[in-house]
């Protein structure tokens, strides 16, 4: 069907569809050999086959790596860069699969790297789409394009637009923005001058993946052989400041993992250097725009050597473009059953469908109970539920004794985020860290500091918060001259007032 011009676009919609299914019918497809077929299908200038086209490759370079080096061979890559930046519409699914083919062509290659070089300009307005996921893949396609390359060129302008992404409302947009500063600093002369301008996403962001992200990307500066070395006195007052925050790091952050993590990068530095890195921090957060170093051009980036370049341990080497890559991989949607007549989709015998008729159970012996205490209003009704939950957690011992073995400090705050459904249990305690608890039980979802610079101690109120549920808005102040109010689902502090 594929050699019939009349059915062609039709049997490239089934191949689509049958990619859906996963990457097992991926495999399948390709094992038969369409693999040549989709190739030179690549030369067609007919429009109405590049939307499919775009589909199926990003499907197949996903799966199969080794298709990017047959893709590079007949320069596939302008291909889905027209589709991208050309002068017809796209579509948000189609700017993700064209960014996710980029990416996957320049994902340790450096041949597709250097091809792609020359169009970087292509991609930094996309880095302001409306889409968030589009905005993601857009930095990973950066981050790739300057991972592990040599004689690299990189303008001020590409750099200020990765800043600025960095403070986005999209924790994964923000976590892809990081990775690709750490991709930029590990490649470049400057890049302890580079990494000590984005020390707020290793401090100040309540995103636990985007600290994570920071992390690794000082691990990739901290760690790299020619920064072990003697460097120049200023290079070197910037390699201490980093190593400070590393070690505050380790020591203040409240989310276990990402302290195993700084431990595991000090480890591996030498002592003396740990010994000199004793500085006072300065005042130092994600820069904007308008105070970039702008010294970042060609030729301020000499030719690398691959000695020069940092290996780092699995633990130390982020996992985001893996995850991101395995997400647009799933498959999209279930395979309707001929057995499911419900037109609602509701299965009570999943795991959502249990979930929702226990939750019908428990609403119901909570109505009960209710109405033989003669509470007939839903509103006292849910008040009512939620007490017993709360006298669940407070009279409970190995509740209590879990939260106290995760939050060893003062709890000061304890409340409730969602009342109603799926609820979420937050405390926080006198050293301004909020922690946040799925369902009563000891697995952190969230723990971020609500108010730095509050001092625990046995006195005055410790941290005082309040959840805003309309407005999703966590607000935090107490013993500190500072109220914030943290937007959750972004997982940022939005307000912060000065009292």
């Amino acid at each position: 069907m594929l050699l019939n011009q009349a059915l062609r676009l039709r049997a490239l919609r089934l191949l689509t569809a049958f990619f859906e299914l996963g990457p097992y019918a991926i495999n399948l497809t390709l094992n038969v050999g369409i693999f040549p077929y989709v190739e030179k299908l690549l030369q067609s200038p007919a429009p109405e086959l590049r939307h499919v086209l775009v589909s199926i490759w990003c499907k197949i370079l996903l799966l199969d790596k080794s298709c990017q080096v047959d893709l590079v061979k007949v320069h596939g890559h302008a291909y889905f860069l027209h589709h991208l930046v050309g002068t017809s519409p796209v579509s948000t699914s189609q700017k993700i699969q064209s960014l996710a083919v980029l990416a996957r062509l320049c994902d340790g290659y450096v041949p597709a790297q250097d091809l792609l070089h020359p169009h970087i300009g292509a991609i930094i307005p996309i880095l302001t789409d409306v889409d968030p996921n589009v905005r993601l893949w857009a930095c990973l396609v950066l981050g790739k394009s300057w991972e592990h390359c040599i004689n690299m060129e990189v303008s001020a302008a590409s750099a200020a637009l990765v800043h600025v992404a960095a403070s986005d409302p999209s924790p994964s947009t923000r976590a892809a923005a990081v990775f690709a500063l750490g991709t930029l600093c590990k490649s470049q002369s400057n890049g302890v001058l580079l990494a000590a301008q984005m020390s707020g996403s290793l401090v100040e962001d309540a995103s636990p993946l985007v600290r994570r992200e920071g992390i690794l990307a000082y691990a990739g500066v901290v760690l790299r052989p020619g920064n072990i070395s003697p460097l120049e006195e200023e290079e070197e007052g910037d390699l201490k400041f980093l190593l400070h925050v590393l070690t505050q790091v380790q020591q203040k952050d409240p989310f276990i993992p990402i302290r195993r993590l700084v431990k595991m990068i000090l480890a591996r530095v030498p002592t003396v250097a740990l010994a000199s890195s004793s500085v006072v921090p300065r005042e130092n957060s994600l820069p904007t725009s308008t105070n970039l170093d702008t010294t970042v051009g060609k030729n301020s980036l000499p030719a690398r050597d691959k000695a020069d370049t940092v290996v780092l341990p699995p633990q130390l080497q982020s996992k985001l473009y893996a995850w991101a890559a395995a997400e647009l991989l799933t498959p999209s949607g279930k395979i309707p059953r001929q057995d499911d007549h419900d037109p609602t989709g509701f299965d009570p015998l999943s795991s959502e469908g249990q979930l929702t008729m226990q939750r019908s159970r428990n609403y119901a012996c909570i109505r009960a109970t209710a109405t033989q205490l003669g509470l007939g209003k839903d509103d006292d009704i849910r008040h009512y539920g939620l007490h017993l939950r709360q006298s669940a957690v407070f009279n409970s011992k190995s509740e209590m004794t879990s939260l106290m073995v995760f939050h060893p400090s003062r709890v000061t705050s304890l409340g409730w985020i969602n009342q109603e459904t799926e609820s979420i249990l937050y405390c926080g305690s006198d050293d301004g860290v909020v922690k946040l608890y799925e369902n009563t039980s000891s697995n952190m979802v969230l723990a971020f500091a609500a108010v730095p610079d509050l001092a625990p101690g046995t006195r005055g109120s410790g941290l005082i918060t309040t959840w805003q549920q309309q407005s999703g808005l966590f607000f935090a102040g107490g013993n500190s001259t500072t109220l914030r109010g943290w937007q959750l689902d972004q997982e940022r502090c939005t307000i912060a007032v000065r009292g």
